[in-house]
């Protein structure tokens, strides 16, 4: 997957840093305190990315993008008080995140309010 970071200048160590941190939070959420849930309602890539412009404007800052070349893989990555979040697509499944605990939760109520 390209791994596409929004820093200014992609090629710097924080950079390479956050690569890093998000790669090993994908393989082992517990080792940052977080863990995965499946959000499911969100399903389509339209609402996968509407879905990260609402965390945006609720204050997650996001770091980098990850694609698959075939377009049906997505990740995107956030952070919140330097707390990792991460945004799964793999369509048609749904979507995935990995978080700490209590924003899972926060975003599960939230969604349910939104949806509802």
């Amino acid at each position: 997957m390209p791994y596409q970071s929004k820093e200014e200048n992609a090629g710097s160590f924080a950079s390479g840093w956050n690569q890093i941190v998000n790669t090993l939070v994908l393989w082992s959420p517990p080792l940052f305190g977080c863990s995965r849930a499946t959000l499911e309602n969100i399903i389509t890539a339209k609402q996968f990315n509407d879905l990260s412009g609402v965390m945006q404007k609720l204050g997650a800052v996001k770091v980098a993008e990850s694609q698959s070349s075939n377009g049906k893989s997505c990740n995107h990555y956030f952070r919140v008080e330097r707390k990792p979040i991460i945004l799964i697509l793999e369509e048609p499944k749904p979507v995935e995140i990995i978080a700490p605990g209590p924003l899972i939760e926060y975003i599960q109520t939230e969604l349910k309010i939104v949806l509802s």
